[in-house]
């Protein structure tokens, strides 16, 4: 497996940058928060390239509704979709998300409304981790991709 690619963000400028403590290599689980406006945060967690299993988040507030994707060692993250828009007094951040696995399609968690994105990633390769901008909000979102 090689380096994994950092591609994005989505959403707005708001917020503090968050990232992974370690390179990541496998995701494992997903949460999702939101609200009947946008979506309020993501936590996660991966298996890094030094061995050991990592949490990240909440970036964001965990108030509102929590959806959880459950990976495992078994299925891959190989899209995610969403949309961008205004929300809060805030011109632009991440309204909505999508993930498609291996195994199904999760989503649409938030308010599918807005400026549509869609990351499909090529070639057998997936998505293993995120980055992006978090205040009290999730305002932007990016993806580690590792290829085939």
């Amino acid at each position: 497996m090689g380096k994994p690619a950092k591609i994005g963000p989505w959403g707005g400028n708001c917020g503090s940058c968050r990232d992974v403590r370690a390179t990541p290599e496998q995701l494992v689980c997903v949460k999702v928060t939101t609200d009947s406006i946008c979506i309020r945060s993501i936590s996660f967690y991966y298996g890094a390239t030094d061995g050991k299993m990592y949490q990240e988040g909440p970036w964001g507030s965990d108030d509102g509704s929590a959806d959880e994707v459950n990976l495992g060692s078994w299925d891959c993250l190989r899209e995610i979709s969403g949309t961008t828009g205004p929300a809060y007094y805030t011109d632009n951040m991440l309204k909505s998300l999508t993930f498609v696995t291996d195994k199904g399609t999760y989503g649409p968690y938030g308010a599918n409304e807005g400026t549509p994105f869609r990351i499909p990633v090529q070639d057998n390769g997936r998505i293993d981790g995120f980055f992006g901008r978090a205040g009290s909000l999730l305002d932007a979102i990016g993806i580690y991709v590792n290829p085939n």
